[in-house]
């Protein structure tokens, strides 16, 4: 809770800057969000880029590259099966420290990535030179801190290993970076099988039956995704336009269609399915520039029921540069959307009483002024509880009970107030009512009925017995002061009341 401001002259001084609850809460909320999303973009723009790749060097130096770049380090290492399946080795190798160890072998068993290899489950070890299981047979190991290993896998079996460490001594893998870079080594896996695959088969294949082959690869890659995928094809077959080719498992869950609606169907039956015309214009656009789309839309399942998706569309494209199909990625991110509207919900209002803030208030004061005509009346009202500190320092709750005593009262005044009269706390003890299009003896009328409504009724907390009365400023909103000049008046009047001995309600009179 805030503490009270100190007045020492007829005119408030500037109070003292306090530690702000709503904002520390909105900080972390929104410091949450950012994690949340940085790390599920960077997984998604990891995933698109490396599904592309078909050389197998090349796809092995872009996983511990971007494996790295998830996590904030460039020391990693690949051990991958040998081709009588007993032992695994160091195949490529980012950063300096494994620099001399490509080539090194490994059992099943042995050291951090023999462990991964046996059991198939992610490991992290924060002080490798003092781990008991690490692997005595090469020196160079003994050096090391924090390190962390995933398995690459085909289906079920384990066919490689990736790993990275961290040089400095004290730091350590987070759950989350664990969690985040044993998603990573799963969509890597499925790449890998791919690129392994299209290698052998590359040589034995027509160019129909490449491309054939690139499609059931792909689809074989995102098939296990959480994110829904689509791909049709690029050229319009006759008069039905471009068909639906692919759709995976993810996007029947999250649509609730079923393959048979979907799959070898005119691409139009994804307006009334799932996409909407929004959609519709970005596909339009990306396939008119032949470029990749990103965008978020309001979507609805089969059902009817609204979700929010983020769509991204990418062409895969032939040696000529020439689209032969596309790919559309769809994310559910309705609950990143809640999160921020909770975030925007919090930003506007006191996280204690649940009503309206300083800010909030400010904002509809500063209409107010903008709008008022000289016809028309509106008033502003401070409220200060007097003697409010008692309540912290009588009951054993100390602030847990003023913070009680200040919801009581919230609740008192706003049922005593019309819809259209604005209820805010404004900090510490006090609160404001900004009554809109209300004469001045209508919101004198207002503040002694709240004054008297609370000077009449005992709160009892933790046992304890009180009594509270109110000090009340009021001032009248003519449209000749500005907003800063009104919440002055109001605060002004509103002192001069606690000093005359509170418990009364004092309307400001210019001296003008």
């Amino acid at each position: 809770m805030m503490s009270k401001r100190n007045h020492n002259h007829a005119i408030p001084d500037q109070t003292a800057v306090e530690p702000d609850p709503e904002r520390e809460l909105i900080a972390r909320v929104e410091a949450t969000l950012r994690q949340q999303n940085d790390y599920l973009t960077a997984l998604h723009e990891t995933a698109l880029n490396i599904m592309n790749r078909l050389d197998v060097n090349d796809l092995l130096q872009a996983i511990i590259e971007r494996a790295g770049a998830l996590i904030g380090t460039q020391q990693g290492y690949i051990y991958l099966l040998d081709n009588d399946g007993t032992q695994m080795s160091m195949k490529i190798v980012t950063g300096d420290f494994f620099r001399n160890s490509l080539g090194h072998f490994i059992g099943r068993g042995e050291g951090l990535a023999g462990r991964v290899w046996q059991t198939g489950l992610p490991l992290a070890v924060d002080d490798y030179s003092a781990w008991q299981g690490r692997s005595h047979h090469y020196d160079v190991y003994s050096t090391l801190h924090a390190t962390v290993g995933v398995p690459l896998k085909s289906g079920s079996e384990v066919v490689g290993i990736l790993g990275l460490i961290y040089e400095q001594s004290g730091l350590r893998f987070s759950n989350e970076e664990i969690v985040l870079l044993g998603q990573f080594a799963e969509l890597a896996s499925i790449a890998l099988d791919n690129a392994r695959l299209y290698t052998a088969v590359q040589q034995e294949l027509t160019e129909r039956k490449q491309t054939e082959e690139q499609l059931r690869l792909l689809s074989s890659a995102v098939r296990s995704s959480s994110e829904a995928i689509i791909i049709t094809g690029a050229e319009p077959v006759d008069e039905l336009g471009i068909l639906v080719l692919y759709a995976n498992d993810a996007y029947y869950r999250i649509t609730g269609h079923n393959p048979e609606e979907i799959i070898g169907q005119p691409a139009s039956v994804l307006r009334s399915a799932t996409i909407n015309t929004e959609v519709e214009r970005h596909v339009a656009t990306a396939m008119m520039g032949q470029q990749s789309v990103r965008f978020e839309t309001l979507n609805h399942k089969k059902d009817g029921t609204p979700f929010w998706a983020e769509f991204t569309f990418e062409p895969i494209k032939d040696e000529a540069g020439k689209p032969i199909h596309w790919v559309a990625v769809m994310r559910d991110v309705t609950e990143h959307r809640q999160y921020e509207q909770q975030l925007l919900y919090l930003s506007s209002h006191d996280y204690l009483t649940d009503l309206p803030n300083r800010r909030a208030l400010e904002e509809r004061l500063a209409q107010v002024v903008a709008r008022i005509h000289p016809s028309e009346e509106s008033a502003l009202m401070f409220i200060d509880l007097d003697n409010f500190k008692e309540i912290n320092d009588t009951t054993p709750l100390g602030h847990d009970a003023g913070d009680q005593a200040l919801k009581i009262i919230a609740h008192l005044l706003n049922r005593r107030l019309l819809d259209d009269d604005m209820l805010a706390r404004i900090g510490g003890d006090e609160f404001a009512v900004l009554l809109d299009r209300t004469t001045m003896k209508r919101a004198e009328q207002i503040a002694n009925r709240l004054s008297a409504a609370v000077a009449r009724q005992p709160f009892t907390i933790a046992g304890h017995q009180f009594h509270i009365s109110l000090s009340l400023g009021l001032v009248a909103i003519s449209g000749q002061q500005s907003a800063r000049t009104v919440l002055f008046q109001a605060d002004t009047a509103m002192y001069i009341a606690k000093k005359q001995g509170g418990n009364r309600v004092i309307v400001y009179k210019s001296t003008d």
